[in-house]
């Protein structure tokens, strides 16, 4: 149980059982109705059921309001333990990326990613690319590489951060065994012609371009 947090604008409504709504509520997946109805509730009967009125928030879509209560509560949780994987941590960040805030979407995703959180990487090269971070996206690239060295994703966001960094023949590299892995991907096709391009190598530029 966790006694907080932000007062909710309405009255606040003294429930004997609010367990049970809740549960009606989810059970219906009415996640607008089951978020409006936390915000009648106390702050201890709101602590106390915290995961399910993070899941209203996230499913009703309802961003702000979820981003608010995990920057109040993350550093209650935290306040003897330091960093840890919380669900509040989850939903931070999916609420940022949510709201477009790219930058700070990067940094929470990256961060679950050194608490264990295994998409967390993933997540955080996809926010890099949209902040156009690239020292970024060549660090989180990497970190999925350092335990997945054949993941072709991830060799060629690392190939496109290095490339838009201007080291084109290391991006070259990379984005060749990229490719070969998945030749689908027209993007990788883009980004080796156009580290080809730069190194002067001009046929087989033309031939990824072509791809």
């Amino acid at each position: 149980m966790i006694p907080w947090l932000i007062q909710a604008p309405a009255v606040q409504v003294e429930a004997a059982d609010p367990g049970l709504k809740i549960a009606a509520l989810q059970k219906a997946q009415q996640w607008g109705a089951l978020s409006d109805y936390f915000e009648t509730l106390t702050p201890k009967q709101r602590g106390a059921n915290l995961a399910a009125w993070l899941q209203a928030l996230q499913r009703a879509e309802r961003w702000p309001r979820l981003l608010e209560i995990c920057d109040a509560v993350i550093p209650q949780l935290e306040a003897k333990s330091g960093p840890k994987l919380t669900i509040p941590r989850l939903e931070r960040a999916q609420a940022l990326s949510a709201l477009n805030r790219h930058a700070e979407a990067e940094a929470a995703h990256e961060e679950n990613g050194k608490l264990g959180y295994s998409d967390g990487f993933i997540n955080a090269c996809v926010e890099a690319r949209n902040a156009q971070d690239w020292p970024g996206l060549e660090r989180c690239s990497q970190a999925i590489l350092s335990t997945k060295a054949n993941d072709y994703q991830a060799l060629a966001w690392k190939g496109e951060a290095l490339a838009r960094q201007e080291r084109y023949e290391e991006a070259a590299h990379l984005l060749r065994q990229a490719v070969a892995g998945d030749p689908n991907q027209a993007m990788d096709w883009n980004n080796l012609g156009r580290c080809l391009n730069a190194s002067h190598a001009w046929a087989e530029a033309v031939t990824a371009l072509d791809k």
